[in-house]
């Protein structure tokens, strides 16, 4: 699959992270975050944003109800720490927490089928070894049960919770 656990040629000022991190696996964050530490020169900077918790709850929480309904588990495939947790890996690290905030964005998805299409974009794991049947029947269910809730005046809104961080690199002992 995926390794975290690489090497640069040389090391680098900055590292810079865009909306993925939630995609990896919680227990290779570690591994993740000792690459970037080892790829940065003394006082280097990660800067980085994506999801946390709380991240689409509505949508996960939907999913799960209707899952249960069909006699199925939902696990949400995220890594969505709170803002607490991944500071405290971050400096368990070697890194020190510069500047760290958590806000909440709601995304506007335009178009009748954009949730759905959004949820079997994004969502594809906790489908995986159920027939397309089956799942597009659980998709159109969840976007009715959410309905009320995401959309308004025709449009869909999916709601994010963002981590927002900036974290340097201390000089190391030794």
């Amino acid at each position: 699959m995926y390794s975290f656990d690489f090497k640069l040629e040389e090391k680098v000022d900055i590292v810079f992270s865009n909306y993925i991190l939630h995609w990896v696996k919680k227990e290779d964050h570690s591994i993740l975050l000792k690459s970037i530490f080892e790829s940065l020169k003394e006082n280097g900077v990660f800067i980085f944003e994506f999801a946390g918790n709380g991240n689409m709850s509505k949508i996960h929480n939907a999913l799960s109800t209707i899952f249960k309904k069909y006699g199925l588990i939902y696990k949400n495939p995220f890594y969505y720490p709170t803002l607490g947790e991944y500071a405290s890996l971050l400096e368990s690290r070697g890194f020190k927490v510069k500047f760290a905030m958590k806000f909440e964005r709601v995304r506007e998805l335009k178009g009748e089928n954009s949730l759905a299409d959004w949820i079997d974009m994004f969502i594809f794991k906790p489908f995986e070894g159920i027939d397309k049947d089956k799942k597009n029947m659980i998709i159109n269910e969840v976007v009715e049960l959410l309905r009320d809730e995401l959309k308004y005046r025709g449009n869909w809104y999916v709601d994010h919770s963002i981590l927002r961080i900036s974290a340097k690199k201390l000089k190391q002992k030794g």
